[in-house]
């Protein structure tokens, strides 16, 4: 706890330091004085005085701020003209060397300075984990099922594909969406088998698109509703509570919506319709966290090509339910008395046995070791995602990465990031529960910390600058005391062309800190409700 709590004072305080500094930076190339560079608030521990700008140590290291000359300036009574010396009837000039006798272009500059140096950190610290680390990538190697429409096609589990109509193929990732690009057309796969290259002429299907999947059962899973009924893999899907079904995904999306007690599914068998009563199977999706129910019926895999990971360990989670078990580099062989052939077979054993302790046999150095791990039920990670699982990774490949491809990988990712944080702010506006889900406070950053203790600095470099790059934006949004609120209040100033009254200030001020008082009150509240509720 109190390793946590260090790291939530080093998190916080080292991102509103690098924050404040670049409004540091941006004021002394607009010759704006800085009075004050404080690191931390409260009663002054340290301080240096170097130049115009007195440096501090404060003794609350919870962030930091600075204070720019003429920087809390405010509209007062208008001059009055010169009447040739009479005692009180001077003009006096406004300052122009301080913040408020600038430009409006300099003073947005400024005060924008601070969001952009997070999200220059947020690249900056992800380069570093694509440039030091490499970028993680799933290896372009089939995974499909026996005698599916792809085995008869001429492709086999374990298949490396090289390249599709002699454009190389690095990844499965590029692989997939190169099929999706062609369904409906025919390709050539170049591919190496046991040695050998091979070229498979193939018609990729229609079905291949997510959209064109047909509505056709591809497996029941064990103890699901579906399992109650008669219905089998090959029989097609007719209707979901009277309500026809046109493809797989409008499916899942009839049975996601059945939330009020069981209701009707019909399907097609050798010719002959059927119709069964399915039981409630309720849990919560992990990005909106709304209610949704579940059938247990998978996706017809005839067409579906998967990636083939071996189950191999990649790396452990100290703490969790496997680290007294398992090491990086062992092989899961069997779990919940399951054969184990890829990784895949693993997460499907491990689906839906959260609170269970299961036996698990795996292999190090060549030799089987046996025993019971604990199955964590909803292990809620960053973003309010959740899952069932030891505490595990899979073992990925990861390429070396050039110096441009570096910078690249981190400018499509920051990028990535933030329109990712743009999308979570709205939903937490708009769409129900899901604020509960994505929205946490200095009890969410400890976990983080505490993640980062447990799986790495890998995992540290991104939660670090997913961080930033959040800070970035959140300190953009137009709420008066952010610096989006700020360049709000300039440009309304700079409309107007006079300054905002004191009262006007106080008046954006107040709102200002209710909503953040508000929010801050919100984020605490709801990580001590997931805490409770854990």
């Amino acid at each position: 706890m109190f390793l946590s709590v260090f790291w939530v004072i080093l998190f916080i305080g080292f991102l509103v330091v690098f924050h404040e500094f670049g409004h540091l930076v941006a004021a002394r190339l607009s010759h704006i004085p800085v009075e004050i560079f404080s690191v931390g608030f409260g009663p002054v521990i340290l301080k240096k005085k170097i130049g115009e700008t007195e440096y501090r140590l404060s003794a609350i290291p919870l962030g930091g701020f600075i204070k720019m000359a003429g920087e809390e300036e405010k509209a007062g009574p208008k001059p009055a003209p010169s009447d040739g010396g009479r005692l009180g009837q001077h003009a006096v000039p406004a300052p122009t060397g301080g913040y408020m006798g600038k430009p409006l272009g300099v003073k947005v500059a400024v005060t924008v300075a601070g969001p952009v140096s997070n999200l220059v950190l947020g690249f900056f610290l992800l380069f570093v984990l694509f440039a030091g680390f490499g970028q993680q990538y799933t290896a372009p190697v089939i995974s499909l099922a026996d005698k599916s429409a792809a085995f008869v096609a001429g492709l086999r589990a374990g298949d490396t594909v090289i390249a599709v109509n002699g454009e190389t193929i690095p990844s499965f990732d590029a692989f997939d969406a190169r099929l999706q690009k062609d369904a409906g057309t025919q390709v050539t796969i170049s591919l190496r088998r046991s040695g050998k290259r091979l070229e498979i002429p193939i018609r990729v299907p229609f079905g291949y698109v997510d959209s064109l999947i047909p509505e056709v059962v591809g497996g029941v899973m064990p103890g699901t509703p579906a399992a109650a009924t008669s219905i089998a893999p090959g029989d097609t899907i007719t209707a979901v509570a009277g309500t026809p079904v046109r493809s797989w995904p409008h499916f899942t999306q009839l049975v996601r919506k059945q939330t009020s007690g069981p209701y009707e599914l019909s399907w097609r068998h050798a010719g002959v319709v059927h119709t069964d009563t399915l039981r409630d199977s309720i849990t919560t999706d992990a990005e909106t966290g709304t209610k949704v129910n579940l059938a247990g019926i998978q996706v017809n895999t005839d067409w579906y090509l998967g990636p083939q990971i071996a189950a191999v360990v990649g790396s452990v989670r100290k703490g969790g339910p496997a680290s007294k078990l398992l090491r990086p580099g062992d092989s899961i062989v069997e779990f919940a008395g399951l054969p184990i052939r890829e990784w895949a077979d693993f997460s499907d054993a491990v689906y839906s046995r959260g609170g269970d302790s299961v036996p698990i046999v795996w292999q190090r150095a060549g030799q089987a070791m046996h025993g019971e791990v604990a199955v964590a039920k909803n292990d809620e990670q960053l973003m309010g995602q959740q899952g069932d699982g030891i505490g595990i990774t899979a073992r990925m490949p990861r390429r070396r990465l050039s110096l441009p491809d570096a910078i690249g990988e981190a400018a499509a990712k920051s990028g990535a990031v933030t329109a990712q944080t743009y999308v979570v702010l709205y939903k937490s506006l708009t769409v129900k529960h899901f604020a509960g889900k994505a929205v946490g406070g200095p009890i969410m950053v400890a976990r983080i910390a505490y993640e980062w203790a447990n799986w790495g600095w890998d995992y540290f470099l991104l939660l670090f600058a997913i961080l930033s790059i959040n800070l970035f934006v959140v300190n953009l949004l137009p709420v008066p005391v952010l610096d989006g609120g700020r360049v709000v209040l300039d440009c309304v100033a700079g409309i107007r062309r006079r300054k905002l009254t004191e009262k006007e200030l106080n008046w954006a001020a107040g709102i200002g800190w209710a909503m953040i008082g508000a929010l801050v009150l919100f984020t605490i509240f709801n990580d001590i409700l997931k805490l409770i509720r854990k």
